[in-house]
């Protein structure tokens, strides 16, 4: 009873990597009505944390204790945790706001603690990549056949049209204008979460394929294509990031360099040729434009990085935050900056889209410095199992949690991406892939304790 307990959550993990990019699309031909649309949406996490609540229960029966990831990475999660609930009283704010705030953040972190006391097999564990590929394959699918096809398939897939408008600072914003009808969205909802999970598969595919030159090209080229038709800059220079990255894992640092720089004539070339076909698309070069720097530092990302960080250094912050309740937020910086708190909304209504800084709005110095610190020991200790596999699953698994969890740094920069659901649970899913994997290519291991 307790293995198929086990089996079957596992299986629930894996069904959820299969269906969360396809979830918009499949939604949106449900008759219902939209309460119970965004009810059926939090669903997949409700299942994460059921599946990571039951394996704990199942661990502690059998063995007497849990298992945690150790290094005392367990405690900087919980204490920020513990300051983000204190927040909340100490300001307050909203609770279900705020609640839905850390739950934004932290939902799928469960997926570590799952994986580590369900304890899957090897031939459990190979199936996660083989699913994301095929998941990523369908997306990219989707993706050619809405840019070839138009307005006819992008009508088809899109699911703008079946969710309506979304609600900013108090007013409805129609989504079809919001977004340009050219973005590429595969079957989620927003573009951006179309490209950044084209990063997942991006990072799962070079690993997969690093010895087969002409798939992993492929893969690469086409989700760069993927990426750059879904007009996310970030998206862009993330598939490019994967890319350096990985090269560097395998080659290192110098013998990347030079296959860079002979490269780059190619590149150039293709991109050229690129121009005249994808003209609407060039506006990735805009980032250079002197314009853009300015539209970036009067009302975007520069902006709140330009106006926020002193703020932050000079007074403006408690060491606890303000809690990530929006209002409550607004109404400190406008109080500071002597703003009517319309526009002081206006300006925090944008901020999780250099989302480390928001984090430090909202959970102060303490409640920062405790997410970074379980964070960067957690990338440190995938590092760390990456270099001292000692076969190749684990090893593979490994890079693929450590490329993703460094990839994450720059993407919380641009984008909320620790909330973008087609990311997250991707991130922290292989996170405890790795974890598990290094776990059963030792000898012998306890089943209670650290598990690194």
């Amino acid at each position: 009873m307790t293995l198929d307990a086990r089996r079957i959550g596992f299986n629930i993990l894996l069904g959820l990597a299969f269906y969360l990019p396809l979830e918009d699309f499949l939604l949106r031909w449900l008759p219902l009505s939209q309460g119970l649309l965004v009810a059926l949406r939090q669903v997949p996490e409700v299942l994460v944390w059921l599946v990571a609540l039951g394996a704990a229960a199942i661990h502690l029966a059998n063995h007497g204790s849990i298992r945690v990831i150790g290094r005392r990475i367990d405690r900087f999660l919980i204490g920020f945790i513990v300051v983000a609930v204190a927040s909340i009283f100490l300001n307050g704010a909203d609770i279900f706001s705020a609640v839905n705030g850390i739950k934004a953040l932290i939902r799928y972190i469960p997926l570590i603690y799952a994986l580590i006391m369900l304890a899957p097999d090897n031939t459990q564990l190979a199936r996660i990549p083989r699913v994301v590929v095929v998941a990523f394959g369908i997306q990219a699918a989707v993706g050619v056949a809405e840019w070839l096809g138009g307005q006819p398939v992008r009508s088809f897939f899109s699911v703008i049209h079946a969710w309506g408008g979304f609600t900013f600072v108090g007013a409805t914003v129609d989504l079809l204008q919001f977004w340009e009808g050219y973005d590429l969205t595969g079957t989620m909802a927003r573009p951006i979460a179309y490209g950044y999970f084209i990063l997942v598969g991006l990072v799962v595919w070079v690993v997969q394929n690093e010895k087969r030159p002409l798939r992993y090209g492929a893969g690469v080229a086409l989700a760069v294509l993927l990426t750059f038709l879904s007009h996310s800059r970030m998206a862009v220079f993330g598939a490019v990031l994967v890319v350096v990255m990985h090269q560097v894992a395998i080659r290192g640092v110098r013998n990347t360099l030079w296959m860079t720089t002979l490269l780059l004539p190619l590149v150039a070339a293709v991109a050229l040729s690129m121009g005249s076909a994808l003209a609407e698309n060039i506006y990735v070069l805009d980032v250079f434009s002197q314009e853009y720097r300015e539209h970036a530092l009067a009302e975007n990302r520069l902006g709140l990085v330009v106006y926020i960080v002193p703020y932050a250094f000079d007074g403006g912050i408690t060491l606890l935050g303000y809690s990530s309740d929006i209002g409550i937020v607004a109404a400190a910086v406008a109080e500071h900056f002597r703003l009517p708190e319309v526009l002081a909304s206006i300006f925090v209504g944008i901020l999780d889209d250099v989302y480390w800084l928001a984090l430090l709005l909202y959970y102060g110095f303490v409640g920062f410095a405790c997410f970074v610190l379980f964070f960067g020991k957690l990338m440190a200790l995938v590092f760390r199992l990456y270099r001292r596999a000692t076969d190749g699953y684990s090893k593979r698994y490994a890079l693929i949690a450590l490329l993703l969890l460094l990839l994450a740094v720059p993407l919380n920069s641009i984008n909320q991406a620790f909330q973008i659901r087609q990311f997250a649970y991707y991130l922290w899913l292989f996170v405890g892939v790795a974890i598990v994997a290094t776990r059963n290519a030792m000898p012998t291991s306890e089943p209670t304790g650290e598990v690194a």
